[in-house]
């Protein structure tokens, strides 16, 4: 059964983020006491990604090719083994991003695709959902890039569920649930401002 993309938004909005628990039993919504987040307006710019964003010389684009980008995060191996983006979760963010509620994040060079990420995208907050990358350094660059075409773009909020030591170089806190559940209805509210297919970042 297809799930409702009202649904889906209700549940982003309340701050719980989607799982598969596997074939017969429906997707179910999952909530953290503690939060990873970066709040945009205190971001950090990181010199040694940068550097290496020269070094590449890649691009950032902007919904270059959305399905492409969910196929491939689906594909890469994880550390922590399993699956979690099953065809059912892909099938929910390819509906989302035909709403205009997904965008996807592509670090280029040329015709070659380096690194990318998505995110499920309404009012002012992004929630990051999954990342790769091909060469070393280059999702690093891909986050930063994105970090700050978000901020430039008006929004306040970049949810990545859990605090890693790959975020905090940009300024990413754990914060408690209560906390997290303000910030976003604050982040909520309309601000944010969509951008148009294939946007590149020079």
């Amino acid at each position: 059964m297809s799930v409702d993309l009202a649904d889906v938004v209700a549940g982003y909005a309340t701050g719980h983020y989607l799982q598969d628990d596997g074939p017969g039993r429906p997707l179910t919504w999952m909530a953290r006491e503690l939060r990873g987040v970066v709040p945009l307006d205190n971001l950090r710019v990181s010199r040694s990604v940068a550097r290496r964003e020269h070094e590449l010389g890649g691009r950032l684009v902007v919904d270059g090719d959305f399905a492409k980008v969910v196929r491939w995060c689906a594909e890469a191996p994880r550390a922590e083994g399993g699956v979690w983006l099953t065809d059912r979760v892909v099938d929910v963010y390819l509906r989302l991003h035909a709403a205009g509620l997904a965008r996807s994040f592509e670090l280029r060079r040329g015709d070659s695709l380096l690194a990318a990420e998505f995110a499920v995208t309404f009012g002012r907050v992004a929630f990051a959902e999954s990342a790769t990358h091909t060469i070393s350094g280059s999702g690093n660059v891909c986050s930063q890039l994105t970090l700050l075409w978000l901020r430039a773009n008006g929004f306040k909020l970049y949810d990545i569920q859990r605090l890693s030591p790959y975020m905090e170089r940009f300024g990413a806190v754990a914060i408690p649930r209560h906390e997290y559940e303000v910030r976003l209805r604050d982040a909520m509210t309309p601000g944010g401002r969509r951008c148009p297919p294939a946007l590149e970042l020079a």
